[in-house]
């Protein structure tokens, strides 16, 4: 029956044009051992730069945490909701990973400060390299999560680039990374379009 239905509540009405932005807080994540310290900086980063581009979300600054993102615990039990209450957080965004020998596994858990509890966790494997590509899913499901949208920062985007006398096809990331050149032909590669599952691109040329 409906039931499923009812109990997802979506925190932010964003068809409505005087809906209030989200204070969210989004701490580096937190490192569970391996390497690759500088991935606690970049994928909270990323996740920021995701939740406020998107315009749902008040990003707050790192700057005005009460606790050490590397102290702090990860799980549900672990969270102080008072002193994220305390800094005019109403979601927090909690994430550790480990690194070793270029495997990557993520965990990152979203939490309602208010209601003091776990709106979404889940874990991720992947390579190091593809870190930026998960801190991107992560943004996702933090705005699906909290908007019952879809979010778009794991699109790609195809797009024609003049050179002289050639056009090329790049592709690259919403937010303008991870650029690609996917033809090399020397002529006019014109008008791409995605197929339906987002797997080949075709273009004219």
């Amino acid at each position: 029956g409906g039931t499923a239905e009812a109990a997802e509540r979506v925190y932010i009405d964003i068809t409505q044009p005087g809906f209030m932005k989200l204070p969210i807080a989004v701490p580096e994540f937190k490192v569970q051992g391996g390497d690759e310290p500088a991935l606690a900086r970049q994928m909270a980063a990323v996740i920021s730069e995701d939740l406020d581009f998107s315009g749902y979300f008040k990003v707050l600054d790192p700057a005005g945490f009460l606790e050490s993102p590397q102290q702090m615990g990860v799980l549900p039990s672990e969270i102080r909701f008072d002193s994220w209450r305390a800094i005019g957080a109403d979601f927090l965004v909690r994430g550790a990973y480990e690194a070793r020998g270029g495997n990557l596994n993520v965990e990152f858990r979203l939490f309602d400060v208010v209601a003091q509890k776990m709106v979404v966790g889940k874990g991720y494997e992947a390579r190091v390299a593809d870190a930026r590509a998960v801190a991107h899913r992560i943004a996702n499901e933090i705005i699906a999560a909290l908007t019952g949208e879809a979010g778009i920062f794991d699109t790609r985007l195809a797009f024609v680039q003049a050179e002289g006398d050639t056009k090329e096809i790049f592709v690259m990331d919403v937010d303008g990374q991870n650029l690609t050149p996917l033809t090399r032909d020397g002529s006019m590669a014109l008008s791409p379009a995605w197929s339906p599952d987002g797997s080949q691109l075709a273009y004219v040329s």
